[in-house]
């Protein structure tokens, strides 16, 4: 009978369990390939290190990095070279070329390095080391742009090493830089002006930032300040022309934390820790 169901050339119709088990096949395999893939060596820094220390190559120093990329930093490398060797590092938590970056920046170059963009590099490898959590690095690396770099830096900036002193539950060293690096505009200065507005933007920003997570943390006191410093710069923002584009405030994940405090609140679960912090009776 099977012959003659064949005799017209058709395709042969496989019983349900067939057509399952050569499914199960299918994604069996596919699942093989895909892991082959993904255990595929991408980048040689284990084989180098290991060749380095059993036999050391001439022109092997302090700067030379695992990339392939990049493998090494000289006075003559680009920003944009230093930049993709911080972002690798910080990708695979690399130690060593993280440290290498360090020294370069720190104690190779000087503040003309990569026509003034040396400050700028420090601020990404402040974050890229607090990504890391190594504050040792971040902190002489915020230093030496605080100190040398002050007149060139950038809002932007300024606010990814809050996002980062944040992340590592560094507040205090926030909330400095805060003050310090995006402090209120000089009074009498044009609040629209494109300095200004961007100080603006970026200290809002982080106050969001401040605000959401420490109610996510159950910390309702720092959060409730931070709101309270957000508000007072509510009129500057309206007068500056910002727009509510242009802010792209995080409303709805400071609203969903400021839920899940209060929740904890009510249970017990939630203990404020500043009694000199005046907390509403709904932090909703």
């Amino acid at each position: 009978s099977d012959q003659s169901n064949n005799s017209g050339g058709g395709k042969v119709k496989l019983s349900r369990s067939e057509r399952k088990a050569k499914e199960r096949a299918k994604k069996a395999a596919d699942k093989k390939s895909k892991n082959q893939h993904f255990n595929r060596r991408r980048h040689n820094f284990s084989e180098r290190s290991s060749l380095q220390d059993i036999n050391p190559q001439p022109g092997e120093g302090p700067y030379d990095l695992h990339s392939n990329r990049v493998s090494k930093l000289t006075k003559n490398s680009t920003a944009d070279d230093v930049l993709k060797a911080i972002k690798r590092a910080q990708n695979l938590h690399d130690a060593h070329d993280i440290r290498a970056v360090e020294q370069f920046l720190l104690e190779e170059v000087d503040e003309t390095f990569a026509y003034g963009y040396r400050g700028s590099l420090l601020s990404r490898l402040a974050v890229a080391a607090l990504h890391m959590s190594n504050n040792e690095l971040a902190r002489k690396a915020i230093d030496v742009r605080r100190l040398e770099h002050r007149a060139s830096m950038m809002p932007m900036e300024s606010a990814a090493i809050i996002r980062g002193l944040l992340r590592v539950g560094n507040t205090t060293d926030a909330l400095t830089l805060l003050n310090d690096e995006l402090s209120l505009p000089l009074q009498g200065t044009p609040l629209d002006s494109h300095e200004n507005k961007e100080k603006l933007k970026h200290r809002a920003l982080s106050l969001a930032s401040i605000a959401s997570r420490h109610f996510f943390e159950g910390e309702p006191c720092m959060a409730v300040k931070s709101c309270d410093m957000l508000s007072a710069i509510g009129p500057m923002i309206r007068e500056s022309g910002l727009t509510i584009d242009e802010l792209a405030m995080p409303w709805t994940r400071i609203i969903k934390g400021a839920t899940q405090c209060e929740s904890g609140r009510r249970s017990g679960s939630v203990i404020p820790c500043m009694p000199e912090v005046e907390l509403p009776c709904n932090l909703v």
